[in-house]
């Protein structure tokens, strides 16, 4: 075990490690070298690891619709609250978010919100997003129909514009005046329909700027496999910045520049992109603690839950009639088919209406901003800074989800009960991010070496022996890479839970100390 002593200097060899005071360096040395002597237990240092517990899931705030939908889901599917929450508010925004904008003070922006959620496999998130999302596969299927006839009927008209084009292009005889008169009287071409696809999960930049583009406007990102999208083509060294700043500008203001060498620059308005990642935390933390992610202001345009593992029981309840994801699923189909308003001539350039706070919200929106404005400058958020300079956004853009999900589109004022609603939840991911962000990098590190020790325990229960080989570790244990083993070992030998124990000429021996 060469590795665990390479960082101690030759004038060092005679003194001993703070961390474990009992045994000398030159000693550590020794048995690394294969000499076999007793190295006594160094005091017992726990591996503690401070951790803030994950925030309450702000299931009272989801309103009247998503509120009993969500609960039912999870008292049958057993995933975590935050998790079917984030879900059900993710859903919501899909269905709600080309029908309106929300204006304050002449400011207009879209109410599209992007969600990250956080938890470990076997939490149950694809179950909770499969009741949250059924009513936009349903959607989906029957616009596929839809679409299949159009098609049809559009290639019949193409053709037969064809046809007729060729055949006054003939007649005008090369003329160009009447090749042109020609052309004006025949009309433009046949439109083809448009694509019936709303949600994609793995997009790169440009295949999601084609589904905008070629769809209804209206769009998301959704996945209970979020390392697809953030292992894939489209966060890679080279698109991610690419990726992440298109992002930000679809969610500000629904604004996309599509540059192709055929058709030249092509500016696209009035589009609408939400999102719903699930991320296992350790993808989860190479994109939350991403610096380019973080810099760029992405991070701080997401809402983030990140809860505790839940204990599971089979509950022997069928969902598919129940009574609040019935009124969920008509809710999201209602909206689904509303029409949408569009720029004049436009197929699917979205000019949603307006909606404004009404004054008590208003008041409390800028109550809202003006104590997180101020606790930022004092210090506070320390991790989530860019966060908490969203929240006002992120607060305002929820409340009107909540609103027009309750109320259905339409005119109208948002009330300060949507507000408070929005806020709750608001700061929940407020509280979430500032937790992640802060979690101490060190603690990783622990935490695996936490792992490795349960692991040798139960090791040394199945074989009868508290010695264990490095070898042993790499063939059975829960880190194969060598230098991850020895960097594990290295922690639990700090803290006392293991020794070297090098037996008659044989190495990298470590012996558990008995409890």
């Amino acid at each position: 075990m060469q590795e665990l002593y390479q960082s101690e200097s030759a004038d060092a060899r005679g003194a001993t490690l703070s961390s474990i005071a009992a045994i000398s360096v030159q000693e550590l040395r020794a048995c690394a070298d294969g000499e076999c002597i007793d190295v006594p237990w160094p005091d017992l240092v726990p591996l503690t690891i401070e951790r803030e517990e994950a925030a309450q899931a702000p299931i009272e705030a989801l309103g009247d619709i998503l509120g009993p939908a969500a609960k039912a889901v999870i008292e049958v599917v057993q995933a975590p609250a935050a998790v079917v929450c984030h879900s059900f508010l993710a859903g919501a925004n899909l269905a709600t978010q080309r029908l309106h904008d929300i204006e304050i003070d002449g400011r207009r922006s879209p109410i599209s919100n992007y969600f990250l959620t956080v938890c470990d496999s076997g939490e149950r998130k694809s179950g909770a997003d499969r009741w949250a999302m059924a009513p936009f596969t349903s959607f989906e299927d029957s616009a596929k129909l839809e679409h299949r006839e159009a098609s049809a009927e559009y290639k019949t008209k193409k053709e037969a514009h064809e046809v007729a084009k060729q055949k006054a292009m003939k007649q005008a005889k090369g003329s160009p005046a009447q090749i042109e008169q020609a052309l004006l009287a025949l009309g433009e071409p046949p439109e083809a329909p448009i694509e019936p696809y709303i949600i994609c999960s793995d997009p790169t930049f440009e295949g999601l700027l084609r589904l905008l583009d070629a769809g209804c406007g209206n769009a998301g990102i959704f996945t209970e496999e979020g390392a697809k999208f953030v292992g894939g083509h489209a966060m890679n060294s080279e698109n991610k910045l690419k990726t992440i700043a298109g992002l930000n500008v679809l969610h500000d203001d629904g604004r996309a520049d599509k540059m192709r060498s055929v058709e030249g620059l092509k500016k696209m308005r009035g589009k609408r992109l939400a999102m719903h990642l699930m991320l296992q935390p350790g993808v989860a933390s190479k994109l939350v603690q991403d610096g380019d992610a973080q810099d760029v202001g992405f991070i701080a345009r997401c809402l983030i839950t990140a809860p505790e593992k839940t204990l599971k029981q089979y509950v022997e309840k069928d969902l598919t009639h129940d009574p609040a994801l019935v009124a969920y699923s008509d809710r999201v189909l209602q909206l689904m088919h509303h029409p949408s308003l569009m720029v004049a001539g436009s197929r699917n350039e979205l000019d949603p209406p307006v909606l404004r706070l009404a004054p008590d919200a208003k008041r409390a929106y800028i109550a809202f901003h003006n104590r997180i404005q101020r606790e930022k400058f004092e210090g506070g958020h320390e991790g989530a800074a860019a966060h908490a300079a969203k929240a006002h956004d992120l607060a305002a853009r929820i409340s009107a989800n909540l609103f027009v999900f309750d109320h259905g589109a339409g005119n109208g004022e948002i009330s300060l009960h949507y507000f408070e609603l929005a806020q709750a939840i608001v700061e929940h991911s407020l509280f979430e991010s500032r937790r992640l962000a802060n979690a101490a990098p060190d603690g990783a590190k622990e935490e695996k070496a936490e792992r490795l020790l349960k692991w040798m325990k139960q090791r040394a229960q199945l074989t009868n022996s508290r010695e264990l080989s490095l070898r042993d570790l790499q063939q059975y244990g829960p880190f194969r890479r060598k230098e991850e083993c020895v960097k594990c070992l290295s922690v639990l030998i700090e803290h006392g839970y293991i020794r070297p124990a090098n037996k008659e000429g044989k190495t990298n021996i470590f012996q558990l100390r008995p409890e």
